[in-house]
């Protein structure tokens, strides 16, 4: 497991604890894990410049259909959905801290996972998506099944919790 992944992981198991029990232990990991959730957005902030300069000059990917995560904009997205059965749709945005963690993760999943469709929709890019979406935080992944939305979950996801959320 990634240190992306354990921290993910920390975060999420953190988070329920405190919902199932807020007591004092489950308090001091819940904030801790709200420190670290804070850290990642910092850090997302800080290489924030970074990473706009360097989208800026890479070239537009064509749609690979199957082992990697693909850009989803207002453009493509009618044809993709129409053409793809089973799709995983990551919204973010290069300064949310824990998207940025769950990147490399996304992609581990597209490689092992040739009969989903895994796409990536730049939040701050693409309004129509978001609003058509009623994407209200970041990161969200949606599973749209033949074009439709069948589930979504509001947060970061570990590997295998992405596999369950797609399989589930």
């Amino acid at each position: 497991m990634s240190l992306n992944e354990k921290l993910i992981a920390f975060q999420n198991r953190a988070e329920n604890d405190y919902k199932k029990s807020p007591g004092f232990k489950n308090t001091l990991r819940y904030i801790a894990a709200f420190l670290l959730f804070m850290g990642s957005t910092i850090w997302a902030a800080v290489l924030f410049p970074y990473n706009k300069l360097k989208g800026m000059f890479k070239k537009p990917a064509g749609i690979e259909t199957r082992g990697v995560v693909n850009a989803v904009t207002d453009v493509n997205a009618i044809s993709i959905f129409d053409s793809q059965p089973l799709i995983v749709l990551d919204f973010w945005a290069a300064w949310c801290g824990p998207c940025i963690m769950m990147e490399p993760l996304l992609k581990r999943f597209a490689e092992d996972n040739h009969d989903v469709f895994v796409g990536k929709v730049d939040a701050d890019q693409n309004a129509n998506l978001v609003k058509e979406f009623r994407i209200k935080g970041l990161p969200q992944i949606l599973l749209l099944k033949n074009g439709k939305e069948i589930k979504r979950h509001a947060g970061p996801l570990t590997q295998r919790e992405l596999a369950d959320f797609v399989k589930g």
